[in-house]
């Protein structure tokens, strides 16, 4: 069963490389869903929010930002099915330190979709403090 901090490799599309992506929210309601963002290389243009280097988590390899802009609210159960079907798999879970970083960045990144952002502000704790730093 999926937690916040949880990642897993999702490919955008059928022609995209599969990338990590970090469960954001404590997967509840019903149906069940969770917010997930994505981690990619960084580039110039990158959203420079949170910037992930060697050793904040084992896939990260070099430089790495989340892309806020792409943040989903996702059905749990869907990304459960997927895994079960090994059509995707998971890496090492966030740290809660990393997660805490994250699920910060949802509300500093002006890239952050606003459904997203209005469904975390409701489910993460201290949400509004974090939004105003």
């Amino acid at each position: 069963m999926l937690s916040a901090g949880a990642t897993l490799f999702i490919s955008r599309s059928q022609r995209a490389a599969n990338h990590l992506w970090v469960v954001v929210t404590e997967p509840e309601g019903d149906p069940r869903q969770c917010v997930i963002v994505s981690l990619t290389t960084r580039r110039r243009g990158s959203d420079l929010t949170v910037v992930l280097r060697p050793g904040d988590h084992p896939f990260v390899v070099r430089e790495t930002v989340v892309f806020y802009a792409d943040a989903r609210l996702v059905v749990t159960e869907q990304l459960e099915n997927l895994i079960s079907a090994g059509a995707t798999s998971t890496h090492a879970p966030c740290s809660p330190q990393l997660l805490e970083r994250i699920q910060a960045g949802v509300f500093s990144s002006p890239f952050t979709p606003g459904l997203v952002r209005g469904y975390c502000r409701s489910r993460i704790g201290g949400s509004d403090a974090r939004e105003n730093q």
